[in-house]
């Protein structure tokens, strides 16, 4: 196809509508033809954006900042660029972009919306309120300035208090999804399930609602009912929420790339493959399967005084991406280019805070990115988290992913991820040399003082008796587990399966088999 043969703008308007309908995958095809043939600025700040609603933050913040190249003063597509650092935990340069657009524009209430969740995620909820509040100003009973005051309320261990703020709205039904999903999660905290169930399924009856938002309630009405042992509901609205993400799984594809991986980092590649010579022990990587302990892992280590717990860092699955575009084999890797990604990697790790002695990254689909991670950091520290196996899966189900994990939507699915994690996992204990630890979640459940003891020995720590009143710790906990793990330690969620035993035996039998 010849530049001649693109219209340019027309393919832009074609794709904005597109995004507008929920159809990414058509509205990028569409972009990428034009970035073929020229970088235009408002493109690029389209494929941010379909990145950004695809869970591929680090790959939008890429797109926006090659749009502000083009032209700095693109409001959208700083907008864009704040709301992607913001998803991989850059808070400050996510307060900058929010902070440079208010200061153009100080009526913009979507930077203080997106300055009040930034400020809220880096635990400076003063910061927050006052955005929320100054929202509320700018525009008089704003439904996103009063479900952040309560979220605000609620992260600061005051619920009652949050649920009094949102009360008003949910009685008069004044809501949308944000406060809807606020609400629930407060009446769970505040053993009000029954009320809730009744508010938010009159909520999702509203027809003119689209299935995103109506998605988000359907999975707290599945968490509600679970809480109070009716788990035949529970499991019909953690399956429509499942069937109203419209994601088709590639489990043939990921499949495929775990055979990749296990032939390219052969052991006698490894044998053969240089390392990075620059050498520090700051990195501690938790990894596993999604939903098996590795926020609750992270928030043990990070209560330690001299350890900073960052969260989901994308960058080792960027670098892992750009390392497998220099070469056709590991071997032809050099020491200079692993040094020069190795230091790229701690210089961001080093902004959450330049002077803690261990930061961990607790992406657990850096499971994947194990061989890479033993060629760039020699002096690091692994903890690997494994559950149940029905535990685990049952609880990806139960979950409202984001659409990036498009293998968690589906019981079939998320058992053949399971069991080519199980495979990838199996690869590396042959062929891995660095420390890695194995931990059970139910080991840290039924003795969380060995377990915890023996997490903090292996990061070569002192130990510290605020590790064992991790759930004290004020430090931001970034994913789903959030609330979960600012609690002691609770065994009801060991052997969870057995309550929907009847409905899952598709995923049953298939990790059985497998």
């Amino acid at each position: 196809m010849n530049e001649g043969t693109i219209d340019f703008e027309k393919n832009g308007q074609a794709a904005a509508l597109l995004i507008s309908q929920g159809k990414l995958a058509e509205a990028r095809q569409l972009c990428e033809q034009v970035c073929e043939h020229v970088s235009d600025a408002y493109v690029l700040y389209l494929l941010g954006l379909i990145s950004n609603h695809e869970g591929q933050y680090a790959q939008a913040a890429e797109y926006c900042r090659k749009a502000l190249r083009i032209m700095p003063a693109y409001i959208n597509a700083k907008h864009c660029l704040g709301n992607a650092l913001r998803r991989i935990n850059d808070y400050g340069g996510a307060y900058d972009c929010f902070a440079e657009i208010i200061a153009k524009r100080p009526d913009d209430i979507k930077a203080y919306n997106q300055l009040g969740l930034t400020l809220e995620a880096a635990s400076d909820y003063k910061g927050a309120l006052r955005c929320y509040r100054k929202m509320q100003q700018l525009k008089p009973q704003s439904l996103n300035a009063v479900a952040g005051e309560a979220s605000v309320y609620e992260r600061q261990g005051k619920p009652e208090m949050a649920y009094k703020t949102l009360l008003p709205y949910m009685d008069s039904g004044r809501m949308n999804s944000r406060i809807a999903v606020q609400y629930g999660k407060l009446a769970r905290k505040l053993g009000l399930h029954e009320q809730a169930v009744c508010k938010l399924q009159s909520y999702i009856n509203d027809r003119s609602l689209t299935d995103e938002k109506v998605r988000h309630v359907h999975f707290l009405l599945g968490a509600l009912y679970d809480d109070i042992g009716k788990y035949d509901e529970a499991f019909e609205h953690f399956s429509i929420g499942n069937s109203l993400m419209k994601v088709t799984p590639d489990s043939a594809g990921f499949t495929n790339r775990v055979d990749d991986l296990i032939a390219r980092f052969s052991q006698a590649a490894m044998a053969k493959t240089t390392r990075a010579t620059t050498v520090s022990d700051q990195p501690v990587f938790v990894i596993g399967m999604p939903r098996s302990g590795t926020s609750l892992v992270e928030q043990v280590l990070s209560s330690h005084p001299v350890v900073k717990g960052a969260g989901e860092l994308p960058y080792v699955n960027a670098i892992a991406g750009f390392l497998e575009e220099q070469s056709n084999g590991i071997e032809q890797l050099d020491s200079d280019i692993l040094n020069q990604c190795a230091d790229k990697y701690l210089a961001h790790v080093s902004r959450f805070d330049k002077t803690a002695r261990k930061v961990v990254d607790k992406m657990p689909s850096n499971f994947l990115n194990l061989g890479y991670i033993e060629l760039l950091f020699p002096g690091a520290r692994v903890i690997h988290c494994r559950r149940d196996p029905i535990d685990t899966c049952l609880s990806c189900y139960f979950q409202n992913f984001t659409s990036v994990l498009t293998e968690m939507f589906d019981l079939e699915s998320i058992g053949r991820y399971y069991l080519d994690y199980a495979r990838m996992m199996r690869h590396w204990r042959e062929v891995i040399t660095m420390p890695v630890l194995e931990v059970d979640y139910e080991s840290i459940v039924s003795d969380p003082e060995s377990q915890i003891r023996r997490l903090v020995e292996f990061t070569g720590l002192p130990w510290d008796e605020s590790c064992l009143k991790f759930y004290e710790n004020k430090t931001a906990v970034r994913t789903a587990s959030y609330d979960q793990v600012r609690q002691p330690i609770y065994q009801r969620s060991v052997g969870r399966w057995r309550h929907y035993e009847q409905h899952i035996g598709v995923l049953i039998d298939l990790l059985r088999r497998g």
